[in-house]
C-alpha cells in the first residue's frame, strides 16, 4: 500500500506570526543590550561633532560646514542631524533613545520592500517575505542595531536608497512624472549624505529610467547626479586608512576579487567558534556570490532584467555598494571588509535576487519557497543562539571598561588604543558640558 503525502495548509495569518516573532525577537537584543556608553565611531561622529557644533562653531555657514564635513570617507549629515535633534529636544544625548529613533528608518525600509514585493508578486502567499524579514532583522549585524555611528548611517541610507528607485518607478507609471521624480531626486540626496554607499543609488536610477526609456527624467537625473555627486566629492580628502582604489588593484587583485564574489552572500555570514566551520561558511558565500554575479550577468546581457526593471535596479545599486567596498576596503580582508554593519547594506542583493527569481517564476512552487524559509529560520535561531552569549560578553566588556575610565582614569573605552587619549578628553568635557549625561556606576556594576 502506498502512502499519500500531502503539503501542510498553513492558516493565511501563520506567516505573519512568524514574521511577528522574528521582528520580536531582533528588538528583544536590541533592548536587552544598548547601552547608554559610547564606543567605537560614536565618539568621533556623534560626541565630537556635538561639542564642536555647539560650542566651536559661532556663525551658520560653519555648523552647515560640520554638518557635511567628512567622517572617514562618507558625508553622514542625516546620522548627525538626528543627533542635534534629539541634543535640542532633550537638552543631552542619550544613546539608548537615539538607538530606538534609528529603527524608524529600518522598520521604513521594511515596509518599503514589502510593499515593492507586494506590487511585483502580486497573489503570492505571505511566506515570500519572510527572505527581507530575517535578513533586515539579522541579529548578526550588531554594530548597527546597537552603535549609533552603525544604524544611524547604514539605516537612513538604505532606507532613501529604496525610496528613491521606488518614487523613480511611480514617475514612470503616471502622465505627470515630475512630482514624482523630484522627490525621487529628494531622497537620493537624502541617501548620498547619509552613508558613502547612497552615492550608487544614482547608478541605479539611471538603469531604472534607461530601461523604461523616460528619456527626459533620465536627463534629469543625470544632472542632478552630477550636482550632488560633484557637491559630494567638493574639498573631498582621502582617509589615511583608505588605500587608493588603483592601488589595491595592483597589490591586491585577488583579494579584491574574492570580496567582489564573497559579498552578495555576506548578510548569511555567522561568526562560528571553529575555525573550519567559519571557512566552510565563507566558502558557501563564495559560492552564493559566484551563481549571483553569473545571474546578474545573464539578466542584463540577455535583457531579461527589463522585465523587472525595479527590483533589477535594486540589485545593481545593491552591487555597486559592493564594488565601492571592494575598491575601498579590500586591503582589510574580509573580516575587516564585512564588518557587522556592512551585513545590513549587502541584504539588499539577496533579497532583489530572491525576488525576480519567483516574479520570473524561476523559484515559483509553494514546497520550494517553504523549504528556502525554513532554512532561513533555522540560520535566524542559530544567529541569535550564536550571537547573544558575545552580546553579553560586549555589554559586560562595555560597562567594566566604562567604569574603570571613570573612577582610575584606565585607558579602556571601547576604543582603538591608539585614540584612547583623544576620545577620552572628548567625553570628559562632553559630560562636563552636560552633553553626555553618564549612566550612574553603581548601576552599571549591578547589570
Amino acid at each position: 500500500m502506498t502512502k499519500k503525502f500531502t503539503s501542510i495548509n498553513f492558516h493565511p495569518f501563520f506567516p505573519w506570526l512568524v514574521i511577528s516573532l522574528l521582528i520580536v525577537a531582533f528588538y528583544y537584543l536590541l533592548i536587552t543590550y544598548s547601552q547608554n556608553i559610547p564606543a567605537a565611531d560614536d565618539f568621533h561622529a556623534t560626541l565630537q561633532f556635538l561639542l564642536d557644533y555647539e560650542y566651536r562653531s559661532a556663525y551658520p555657514y560653519a555648523k552647515i560646514d560640520l554638518l557635511l564635513a567628512q567622517h572617514n570617507e562618507h558625508r553622514i549629515a542625516i546620522s548627525r542631524l538626528l543627533a542635534l535633534f534629539l541634543f535640542k529636544l532633550t537638552g543631552h544625548i542619550d544613546l539608548p533613545i537615539m538607538l530606538y529613533i534609528q529603527q524608524f528608518f529600518l522598520l521604513g525600509l521594511a515596509v518599503l520592500l514589502l510593499l515593492i514585493f507586494q506590487k511585483k508578486l502580486f497573489g503570492l502567499s505571505a511566506w515570500i517575505y519572510v527572505l527581507p524579514v530575517v535578513l533586515l532583522f539579522n541579529p548578526a549585524s550588531y554594530d548597527s542595531y546597537l552603535m549609533i555611528a552603525g544604524g544611524s548611517q547604514s539605516y537612513p541610507a538604505l532606507f532613501f536608497m529604496v525610496l528613491a528607485l521606488f518614487l523613480l518607478d511611480k514617475a514612470s507609471e503616471t502622465l505627470v512624472p515630475w512630482p514624482w521624480l523630484g522627490l525621487a531626486v529628494l531622497a537620493a540626496s537624502l541617501a548620498t549624505y547619509s552613508f558613502g554607499c547612497g552615492l550608487t543609488v544614482w547608478i541605479g536610477g539611471g538603469f531604472l529610467l534607461f530601461y523604461q526609456r523616460c528619456w527626459k527624467s533620465l536627463a534629469v537625473w543625470s544632472a542632478a547626479a552630477v550636482l550632488f555627486i560633484g557637491l559630494y566629492f567638493f574639498n573631498y580628502s582621502r582617509p589615511i586608512t583608505s588605500e587608493s582604489p588603483l592601488l589595491l588593484l595592483v597589490e591586491h587583485p585577488f583579494m579584491l576579487i574574492k570580496c567582489l564574489l564573497v559579498y552578495p552572500g555576506t548578510p548569511f555570514l555567522v561568526s562560528l567558534s571553529a575555525p573550519w566551520m567559519t571557512k566552510l561558511l565563507v566558502c558557501v558565500c563564495f559560492g552564493i556570490g559566484v551563481v549571483s554575479w553569473i545571474y546578474v550577468a545573464y539578466l542584463f546581457f540577455t535583457g531579461c532584467g527589463r522585465r523587472s526593471p525595479l527590483l533589477f535596479s535594486l540589485l545593481v545599486t545593491s552591487l555597486c555598494v559592493g564594488a565601492m567596498l571592494a575598491l575601498s576596503r579590500s586591503n582589510h580582508g574580509l573580516s575587516g571588509m564585512f564588518t557587522s554593519r556592512y551585513r545590513i547594506i549587502s541584504s539588499l542583493t539577496p533579497i532583489c535576487m530572491f525576488a525576480i527569481l519567483v516574479e520570473q517564476q524561476i523559484i515559483w512552487r509553494r514546497q520550494q519557497i517553504r523549504w528556502f524559509n525554513a532554512a532561513l529560520l533555522v540560520l535566524f535561531a542559530g544567529a541569535i543562539w550564536i550571537y547573544r552569549p558575545y552580546l553579553e560578553t560586549q555589554f559586560l566588556g562595555r560597562n567594566q571598561g566604562f567604569i574603570a575610565w571613570k573612577k582610575h582614569g584606565s585607558p579602556t573605552l571601547q576604543i582603538q588604543p591608539e585614540l584612547q587619549q583623544n576620545v577620552s578628553a572628548t567625553l570628559s568635557q562632553c559630560i562636563r558640558l552636560g552633553i553626555y549625561q553618564p549612566p550612574v556606576l553603581d548601576s552599571l556594576a549591578t547589570r
